[in-house]
């Protein structure tokens, strides 16, 4: 799915509740701005891509949706993750209600061997974002990070995984 332009240069004519989450949008973002931008995940060769200024604007959207209405876009960004890697992805899933029961997610883990990537609502209903460090089952370290900072992270790790993946696959066609 291609995201639509913007009506005006600010973004205000897109609703980004109405949008579908584009993580392709993300994840170029993210691949143009992080450290080590020619390992990030891309389908796109390692030509030199002047930035798209509608991307921009779509994510800008995506950002100030996510602030004003965290419970909505963890809910969401939760569940497509946990769709994508059903194997590393919990979801922490709250019941409210007495007589219609209703779901709401609170949190979300990406773990792998040696981190854990979780996501949650604090009290104030604001996005938290942590990286655990983990050796032999044992957690070292947990730490805050912003939001930008996890999700480089959390597709650097996946990455890393995709590529490890594909040298075990080539290495057993080779035999």
């Amino acid at each position: 799915m291609t995201a639509q332009p913007p009506d005006s240069q600010d973004g205000a004519g897109i609703d980004p509740a109405t949008q579908p989450l584009d993580l392709g949008a993300i994840t170029r973002s993210l691949a143009d701005t992080a450290p080590g931008a020619g390992t990030a995940i891309s389908a796109a060769p390692a030509a030199a891509v002047a930035p798209d200024l509608t991307s921009f604007d779509l994510d800008a959207a995506w950002l100030r949706r996510a602030e004003a209405d965290g419970a909505g876009f963890l809910s969401r960004f939760a569940r497509i993750v946990s769709e994508a890697l059903p194997q590393h992805a919990t979801l922490d899933i709250v019941r409210r209600g007495l007589f219609r029961k209703t779901e709401e997610v609170v949190g979300l883990a990406v773990a792998f061997e040696d981190e854990t990537y979780r996501m949650r609502l604090s009290g104030n209903q604001q996005i938290v974002t942590e990286v655990e460090k983990r050796v032999r089952g044992i957690t070292l370290s947990t730490r805050q990070v912003q939001a930008h900072t996890w999700i480089s992270g959390l597709l650097a790790k996946v990455h890393e995984r995709t590529e490890k993946a594909r040298g075990i696959a080539d290495l057993l066609r080779s035999l």
